[in-house]
Parts: C-alpha cells; structure tokens; sequence
C-alpha cells in the first residue's frame, strides 16, 4: 500500500531556511529564491544557470508529483540566454536549454563545470 503524502508547512519552512546548509555555493553563485517560488534557488551571476533544491512539500504539494519520482536537485542551464528570457519568450523545443535532475549534488557541479567549459566568461 502507497503512504500518502501530507503536507507539512514547518518541513517546508525548515527546508527553505536551511537549503544550502550542506553544499559549498559554486563560484559565482548567490542565492536566488523569492517568496514566490515552489522551489528555493541558487543562480550564477550571468544568469544563465540555476539549480533548484526540490522538496517534498513542493513536489507532492504544489506539482502534484509522487515521492517517489522525487529529485533532490533540478540543474538548468542557457549558453546564449539568460534563463529568465528564455522561460519568458522561448518554449523547450526552440533548443539551447540543457536540463538535469538528479539527487548527487556531485553531478550538478559536473554539470556546472561542463557548462563553465562552453562559456566565455570563464
């Protein structure tokens, strides 16, 4: 039998005031939530790579997902746009976007160490 899942606005608290407590911040990185978000974030200051810190609450909560298709981490990443014009004028399918959910903190450094390879301003 599945648990359900229950909503539970402390653990929710708990993990956006505590969401970067384990990891080293990248080089260039800053803490990018808003009040509004489902996820908390960190963004490069380019703008073109953001990595959300997904919790249960949001997933289950807000995006109706299942726990356990849960993924710790969501990597996104633009060569050319910064990520907020992209999500404003562009849909998926116009390429460029390079995405990766994943629960190793370790592949989303990779990831950012490949995308730092492709960018010029490294």
């Amino acid at each position: 039998m599945d648990k359900e899942f229950v909503y539970n606005y402390k653990r929710r608290l708990h993990k956006w005031k505590n969401f970067t407590k384990d990891i080293v911040m990248p080089e260039g990185f800053f803490d990018s939530s808003l009040n509004d978000d489902c996820f908390p974030s960190i963004e490069h200051e380019l703008g073109k790579v953001r990595i959300y810190f997904v919790d249960v609450d949001g997933w289950c909560g807000e995006w109706g997902g299942k726990e356990e298709d849960l993924q710790k981490y969501s990597f996104r990443s633009h060569d050319v746009l910064t990520l907020s014009d992209y999500d404003e004028f562009y849909d998926d399918e116009s390429g460029g976007l390079t995405t990766l959910q994943t629960n190793d903190w370790n592949e989303v450094l990779a990831a950012i160490e490949e995308w730092r390879k492709h960018n010029e301003y490294f």
